[in-house]
């Protein structure tokens, strides 16, 4: 992906093929307003970190792609989210490395109650081969544009699924 400036706005073009406009999202960012040429279906995000800076940060992020979220601070937090909201929810985005329950544990009692949950996970101290492969593995720290690539194709997964 390479973004461009352009006077004032920054051009980002998302996906592999920029001739593609309605197969990608072609978006102007001014102002931190966010300006949609082509819309795909958005999914509702449940994000769970223990750290608040984080947390803000993706929630601000995925908004501003026109993602529904949700967010908590804890696993037990999440699970009175998720079991609020069931069915809304379409993807799990969890830290590995939390207080109470750790991420994968939250993860299994989500799948256990929703089986086919898609699930990414996040950690700055583990790596891929401590996470269940049922699971997406994302390290930290990433760009948003990595998030954004992971959401997407988990939200596509469950589209088709």
């Amino acid at each position: 992906m390479r973004p461009a400036l352009l006077i004032g706005f920054f051009l980002e073009v998302l996906g592999n093929q920029p001739d593609a406009m309605c197969a990608d999202i072609f978006q102007i960012l001014a102002l931190g307003r966010r300006i949609a040429i082509c819309e795909d279906q958005m999914a509702t995000v449940l994000v769970v970190d223990d750290e608040p800076v984080i947390r803000s940060m993706m929630s601000e992020v995925l908004q501003h792609e026109g993602h529904s979220v949700l967010t908590a601070g804890s696993s037990a937090q999440a699970l009175s989210l998720f079991r609020s909201h069931r069915r809304e929810i379409d993807l799990l985005i969890s830290d590995i490395v939390m207080p109470e329950t750790d991420g994968p544990a939250l993860a299994t009692k989500m799948q256990a109650e929703r089986p086919g949950l898609p699930v990414l996970l996040m950690s700055g101290c583990c790596d891929s081969r401590q996470v269940n492969s049922s699971f997406e593995f994302l390290p930290k720290p990433f760009s948003i544009s990595d998030l954004l690539q992971r959401v997407r194709s988990l939200a596509e997964r469950r589209e088709a699924a």
